[in-house]
């Protein structure tokens, strides 16, 4: 650029010198400019002067290889018109020379091209059909040639060997899932790894591994409520061997207490049986013989009726004792859970009812034989009416014990039977439950 530049001012230079040296000597501008057309030896110094100097910045500054040699050929040549003849024609055919000579090297540059095409990478390979194409110059070509073939080498060498990195890495990547992934992700990395290709690894990052992230999500999900399930059916028997060890001695107790219970209501019943033998016998004492000796007999009857009622207090209320102890262990059973436990809440409540029955039969029993007439109180009345109507009071006496010691004693079968029933409903459903 600067070269021509200081060719182009030079030039600019030389031809107004050259038209100021012709005006003084008479000639036009227009002359002087076409004065180096004519054949004819110069005669006059000046213009020699500024051919020379002309010819001197071509063979210096000239952008043609070819026009440099042959200017400076001119200059060294002993002919003395030498200089006009390379500025008459030898300049122009020196320039078609390099023009001819850029024609052959530019054809010869685009063979060379031609010859690469396809043969590197994607920069390499654009830039080849680049410098190739129609709008592309010579001068396109020969930078390719010169440096811009290596700048594109290099530009492929470095995103290959950017892409070879990244691959690494995804590798590395792709590898450490294969070691610390689910099974499902493992599985798929390694596959991926197998297949020995980026495109895999690739293809696993893209999408494989999503899917099999999802598929190991999906396990833990299901195993987790597998898991959970398994714990609650844990938790449930072992709730149920809790329950079961806890409701073992209870039920003991409500066995043992129920039987207790019966037992006691046993005695109720049989002194009330005995009671109504010996109210029977103070009937039979007092009714038509009505000597001393009977009524003293008569006492003792009575004495005896009332003895065993007062007696029968303890069994009686052993009796409810035991009910309600009944009632408190069948509560905690029922409560507790177990489905073998469901009829002991039956068992408990006809038990109560049983024991009311007695203790209130014994209430009855006492206060009806307490209030029958001992021997003085007959004495004293000592008519007929009165020892009829103490008569009477005993027959009901009897009637009505007799009915309810059958009462008591159906009810406590009953109960014995009851107890049986859901001992063994129990022990089935137990077996069914282990």
């Amino acid at each position: 650029m600067t070269g021509t530049y200081r060719l182009g001012a030079r030039r600019t230079r030389i031809v107004m010198s050259a038209v100021l040296a012709m005006t003084a000597l008479g000639a036009t501008a227009t002359e002087a400019v076409a004065a180096p057309a004519r054949s004819a030896p110069h005669r006059i110094g000046a213009p020699r002067d500024f051919d020379r100097q002309l010819v001197e910045d071509l063979a210096e500054f000239g952008d043609e290889e070819e026009v440099r040699l042959a200017a400076k050929a001119a200059l060294e040549s002993e002919d003395p018109n030498a200089i006009r003849e390379f500025l008459d024609h030898g300049m122009a055919e020196a320039r078609k020379r390099a023009q001819d000579k850029k024609k052959d090297t530019d054809a010869e540059n685009r063979k060379k091209i031609e010859a690469m095409r396809g043969t590197g990478g994607p920069h390499f390979n654009a830039e080849v059909e680049r410098v190739l194409g129609p709008k592309a110059t010579a001068n396109d070509r020969a930078s390719f040639l010169s440096y811009g073939a290596d700048l594109a080498r290099e530009q492929d060498a470095k995103e290959e060997k950017d892409a070879k990195d990244h691959a690494a890495t995804l590798r590395k990547r792709v590898e450490m899932l294969a070691t610390v992934g689910g099974p499902e992700v493992k599985k798929a990395a390694r596959a991926a790894l197998d297949a020995g290709n980026d495109a895999a690894i690739t293809e696993f990052l893209d999408k494989g591994y999503l899917v099999a992230a999802r598929k190991d999500a999906d396990n833990q999900a299901a195993r987790e409520k597998e898991l959970k399930e398994e714990q609650e059916k844990l938790d449930k028997e072992l709730e149920l061997a809790r329950k079961t060890a806890a409701a073992a001695p209870v039920r003991t107790k409500l066995l043992d207490a129920h039987a207790d219970a019966l037992k006691a209501l046993t005695y109720v019943t049989d002194d009330l049986a005995v009671s109504v033998h010996d109210a029977r016998e103070a009937g039979r004492l007092i009714g038509n013989n009505r000597s001393e000796e009977r009524l003293y007999a008569y006492d003792q009857a009575r004495a005896d009726v009332i003895r065993r009622m007062e007696g029968s207090a303890f069994f009686a209320r052993a009796t409810r004792i035991h009910a309600t102890q009944v009632k408190i262990h069948a509560d905690f059973l029922t409560e507790n859970g177990l489905p073998q436990d469901t009829r002991w809440a039956e068992v408990a409540d006809g038990l109560a009812a049983v024991a009311d029955a007695a203790v209130k039969a014994y209430e009855t029993a006492r206060s009806a034989a307490n209030a029958t007439a001992d021997a003085a109180s007959l004495k004293a009345k000592n008519t007929p009416k009165a020892y009829e109507q103490q008569v009477a009071q005993w027959r009901a006496y009897v009637d009505r014990y007799t009915e309810a010691a059958a009462a008591l004693t159906a009810a406590a079968q009953k109960q014995a039977k009851v107890l049986a029933d859901a001992s063994a409903g129990a022990q089935a459903k137990a077996g069914q439950g282990s």
